[in-house]
């Protein structure tokens, strides 16, 4: 349900309401006299509220209205409005998000599904064994998602039972999905012909089952997104996913991370590829792919000729090899735009070819290279690429081996970039020298946004250099200088790089977010004022600690939220 704009403006002055009362203990709140606010105007505030909302606001309003006034509410302030607003419990919540509640209790559930949620997300519970059967049975919405839920036995016929005709999006992932029950997720789909998201990753699907569920599938012309990632699938699972495209003609994203497909399996895909104009988003990573499997897979993308947008290819073997296979890819290829290569083992010759192609490509706008051993021989590269590149967004390079010869590559091109927006270089063994570089060019650029130059060597001259920049700077919204990993060098940013940092804030009404987690030893108290003057940035000065006294309170809402249906 949206709602209109007038509703969303008086759902704008209604929701601090509700936020006060939720603040309450709902026991108070039932037994107000008990209850002890700030004052006594507040107090008398809240009676009156409590006193005339039931009778001589919410009972003039429509249902309908009232359902869409409090659609947006997370759960805690819906069960608070449900305490206070009598013609509220008649209405349909629209959301339902259990997952940061671990202690459901029983009649809790009882009173959720009064409500006919037509969202409803729910972790594994530590309170009960396995998900109560009154959820599956009472269930009437769109969306269930039961991602780690241990299902009770027949919890799945339970489903099937209640024929689900208006589901349109179901997780099962890790929920024990097996070659015994697989059939009944089979038979929930015919009588679901509107589902559009079926996320079955993590069980223990083999290849057998998954080719039943193949040749057992309906038409489904609805269905985007199918997840199977974490099955313990092989290369002949290949044959089954063709039949599952030809059923599914609207399949936009399909996700096999960590199913065993490897080289093998992209080459019955491309010995069998049919033409598929639908996927956008296809997902490979963790499957031991190597130079010849892509090879294959590049065969069968051009057979396909679907306008595939992002390919997500980590944590596999492609080697420098594979990097050239996807440049020469990329030469003709006029679709993609998000390619994610990290932890593959590509170096120095496998970032030249990808550099070189972007002089060409004008699609790619999103290159993910983190964990590969890119080296300043790299940076070169990419360099003298965005001189002339324009479209590239996005750029990857954490955790290489650029140093400041990289950096001071990179820092070059940024001064004529026009495109890219986020630069990741965390950890690349960056000190003053390739900070200062980067903050001269700061000075010219003025489209990049994040700088993420989290655990390097940077130093107070390297933070004068970047605090250069951003006087000048119009663009950057957030900088990242965390120092997480303590050693002498890491730790070298003393109270007068922080300084030259403070008083460059006080020239640039643009940075948003300056992160210096693990130099808050070095914050005295008249630097902390300093940093106070730009209150349009968000200083982090170190990591979020919860006091007992939030941890407390957490707690206390975490019991009370379901004590009132106890």
């Amino acid at each position: 349900m949206t709602p209109t704009s007038s509703t969303a403006n008086f759902t704008t002055l209604l929701k601090p309401i509700v936020d006060v009362m939720f603040h309450i203990n709902f026991g108070a709140l039932l037994t107000l006299p008990r209850c002890r606010p700030r004052s006594r105007t507040a107090e008398a505030d809240i009676t009156a509220f409590i006193d005339t909302a039931p009778d001589s606001m919410w009972q003039q309003l429509p249902l309908e209205l009232v359902e869409q006034i409090f659609s947006h509410l997370d759960l805690a302030s819906l069960c608070a409005a449900s305490q206070v607003c009598r013609h509220f419990n008649q209405a349909r919540w629209a959301h339902v998000d259990l997952s940061a509640h671990q202690d459901v209790p029983m009649s809790a559930f009882a009173s959720l599904m009064q409500r006919l949620p037509m969202t409803l997300i729910i972790p594994r519970l530590t309170a009960m064994p396995a998900l109560p059967t009154l959820v599956l049975e009472q269930f009437q919405g769109t969306v269930l998602n039961l991602r780690n839920c241990s299902l009770p036995p027949g919890g799945l016929d339970v489903l099937l039972a209640q024929h689900k005709t208006e589901l349109q999006e179901l997780c099962l992932a890790n929920c024990n999905v097996n070659a015994g029950n697989i059939q009944v997720v089979e038979q929930l789909l015919l009588t679901s012909p509107n589902l559009r998201v079926l996320d079955l990753s993590d069980n223990a699907l083999d290849f057998a089952s998954l080719q039943h569920f193949a040749d057992q599938l309906p038409a489904m012309p609805f269905l985007r997104r199918l997840t199977l990632s974490g099955n313990p699938l092989n290369a002949s699972a290949a044959y089954a996913l063709l039949i599952i495209l030809r059923k599914c003609p609207s399949l936009a994203e399909l996700h096999l991370d960590t199913t065993g497909f490897g080289d093998a399996g992209c080459a019955i895909l491309a010995d069998k590829a049919e033409p598929i104009h639908h996927l956008s988003w296809l997902s490979l990573a963790e499957n031991s792919i190597s130079e010849l499997g892509l090879t294959a897979l590049a065969n069968a993308m051009k057979k396909w000729n679907a306008p595939l947008q992002k390919l997500d290819l980590h944590a596999n073997d492609l080697g420098n090899d594979g990097a050239v296979v996807l440049a020469q890819t990329l030469e003709t290829n006029r679709s993609l735009q998000c390619l994610v290569l990290w932890d593959n083992r590509i170096g120095d010759r496998g970032a030249q070819a990808l550099a070189d192609v972007l002089l060409r490509n004008t699609t790619l706008k999103s290159l993910d290279l983190k964990f590969n051993g890119v080296g300043s021989v790299g940076g070169l590269a990419f360099g003298t690429a965005l001189e002339h590149n324009n479209t590239l967004r996005k750029l990857g390079l954490r955790f290489n081996l650029l140093e400041d010869q990289g950096a001071k590559e990179l820092a070059g091109c940024l001064k004529v970039n026009r495109g890219l927006v986020c630069l990741d270089l965390e950890e690349n063994g960056i000190s003053n020298v390739g900070a200062t570089a980067l903050g001269e060019a700061l000075q010219y650029n003025q489209t990049l946004e994040r700088l993420m130059l989290k655990n390097n060597t940077i130093g107070d001259r390297g933070c004068r250099g970047l605090a250069r920049g951003l006087v000048r700077n119009g663009s950057l919204k957030k900088l990242d200088l965390t120092a997480t990993r303590p050693s002498s060098d890491r730790m070298s940013i003393t109270s007068s790089g922080l300084r030259e940092l403070a008083m460059a804030l006080q020239h640039n009404q643009h940075l948003s977010e300056l992160v210096l987690t693990g130099v808050a030893g070095r914050v005295t108290q008249p630097l902390t004022r300093l940093f106070a003057r730009s209150p349009s940035c968000k200083v982090v000065l170190s990591r979020a600690t919860t006091s007992k006294r939030q941890r407390r309170i957490r707690r206390r809402r975490q019991v009370g939220l379901f004590a009132f249906w106890r």
